[in-house]
């Protein structure tokens, strides 16, 4: 309703517009101004919305739940199981469109010696939006994607994120990447209840499983933003991260 109330006061407007200018100019310039006041009125009532996907506690979810879940089964990462669809990929990975008169690195051979991680947030995570798809058309524009191999998701989580993200990495034939990033200076440990733990889980689980439940979603690779001490999980995440290659 709010969005149809919106648009009425819009065409409202107008209408005042319409009838204050028409005896100043011709019909033709009349309606043309009405056109383009349509474009500026609406955006000053645009309404902002909540969320209607809910992300999940993902962090929480995997060592409370990683343990117990079993590939072949949807990952319990939150009540609702409706939400989990909108952090599916579908999309198959396409070859990368690469514009050789514009590419100064046009060749394959040159691009295998030179891979481009573009690791950086998708808008910022305070709106709880990130890369979620939304009501609006204000998020992420990004038009790179034949200059890079692979786009991190700075601000989505760990073990996964949205399939419209997904999707149109695989569409620009770019490798998609979630990120795990532990406060400045933490000491990690296996039952410290953060993200010690989920690192631990991740090791008894094995490179198998992680490789199933990425497959799931759709997921390329698993970045770290490697800022803390890793303690008594270092050795099993080095294990557990060759073993994965």
């Amino acid at each position: 309703m709010l969005i149809f109330d919106n648009i009425n006061k819009c065409l409202f407007l107008n209408q005042l517009y319409y009838c204050l200018i028409k005896k100043c100019f011709s019909m033709k310039k009349a309606r043309l101004f009405l056109i383009l006041s349509c474009f500026v009125a609406i955006p000053v009532f645009a309404t902002k919305h909540d969320n209607y996907i809910v992300n999940g506690d993902v962090s929480g979810w995997m060592h409370s739940y990683y343990g117990g879940w079993t590939p072949g089964s949807a990952p319990s990462i939150q009540s609702n199981a409706a939400y989990d669809n909108f952090f599916i990929g579908r999309q198959r990975p396409l070859k990368r469109f690469i514009n050789t008169a514009t590419d100064p690195i046009a060749s394959e051979t040159k691009r295998d010696n030179r891979k481009v991680h573009w690791w950086v947030p998708i808008n910022e995570s305070s709106n709880g939006w990130t890369s979620l798809p939304r009501y609006d058309a204000n998020s992420e524009a990004f038009s790179s994607w034949s200059y890079i191999d692979i786009y991190g998701n700075w601000t989505q989580g760990f073990l996964r994120c949205p399939g419209n993200f997904t999707d149109i990495c695989h569409k620009n034939g770019v490798a998609n990447e979630v990120v795990s990033a532990a406060a400045w200076g933490v000491g990690l440990n296996a039952i410290d209840g953060g993200h010690g733990q989920n690192y631990n889980s991740l090791i008894n689980g094995g490179a198998d499983k992680l490789m199933k439940l990425f497959r799931y979603y759709g997921i390329d690779g698993l970045g770290f933003n490697s800022e803390q001490q890793w303690n008594d999980v270092r050795t099993g995440m080095k294990n557990l991260l060759k073993d994965c290659q």
